[in-house]
């Protein structure tokens, strides 16, 4: 069963805050003011509840799902060379790799929430035990993301942190970076590299493999809220109704600090 007929498809705490990276240096005051972290109305300085952060997860999954079918039009568009002039392509294809940057978008921000439910927090600090001397703070906030999910103590390591699911995320995430300007994509780099056609990347399986990782990582979210709500006992029941929310952290897009 392809993704498109798959379950993806569109259909008609409490205890102390982790963040990642740990022993995180602060940005010098020096750092240009675009590099910087972003201020705290914008980013996710606050500290939200585990179940609001898996409602919040599952809001993102389901603009994921509703996305999918117009991605993979969209793949198809820019993929289909017959007939057709070398501008019509050129312009199919930049839209659709507009359109993979901001699909990657939903998906890391769909990781956030999903960390965020056992208090781990991504910031866009270096990680002081490796060099990352010139990557901006966006930049650092994007490997920090994927690093975080490949710590041993990271609950969601099984699931989204090793194998196939890492890998096809680092690819994912590999493509964004590239399709960031994706009008200036088609001509070779400073080295003489030469992006590979679309045709050469399997977006299906990229995408399957990283669903199926969520779908794994959900159970685990899922049962360790449970497991919360098990622990708070029926003499101290958590108000988990007051969590809920509307769609509107959706529309923070623009000031999503990974952009």
């Amino acid at each position: 069963m392809g993704l498109k007929d798959s379950r993806w498809a569109s259909a008609p705490t409490t205890g102390s805050l982790r963040t990642w990276p740990q022993n995180a240096q602060p940005l010098s005051s020096s750092t240009p003011a675009a590099t910087r972290p972003a201020p705290a109305s914008t980013s996710r300085a606050i500290k939200t509840s585990p179940e609001r952060e898996l409602d919040r997860y599952l809001k993102l999954v389901a603009r994921l799902k509703w996305k999918l079918s117009f991605l993979f039009q969209g793949y198809s568009l820019a993929t289909d060379r017959v007939g057709r002039s070398t501008d019509e392509v050129a312009a199919d294809e930049m839209h659709f790799k507009i359109d993979f940057y901001e699909y990657y978008m939903h998906i890391e921000r769909a990781l956030v929430h999903l960390m965020g439910v056992f208090g781990i927090e991504i910031t866009g600090l270096a990680d002081s035990t490796h060099n990352s001397s010139g990557r901006s703070h966006s930049h650092r906030f994007h490997a920090n993301v994927l690093a975080a999910l490949e710590r041993p103590d990271n609950p969601l390591r099984e699931a989204l942190g090793q194998g196939g699911v890492m890998k096809q995320l680092s690819r994912a995430k590999q493509l964004r970076n590239r399709w960031k300007n994706a009008d200036g994509d088609s001509g070779p780099d400073e080295k003489g590299y030469t992006p590979a056609p679309l045709e050469a990347y399997n977006l299906e399986q990229i995408l399957q493999t990283i669903f199926a990782g969520c779908d794994q990582a959900y159970a685990i979210a899922e049962s360790h809220i449970q497991q919360l709500r098990d622990d708070s006992g029926p003499d101290n029941p958590m108000d988990w109704e007051r969590e809920e929310e509307d769609w509107g952290f959706i529309a923070d897009a623009m000031d999503w600090e990974a952009v």
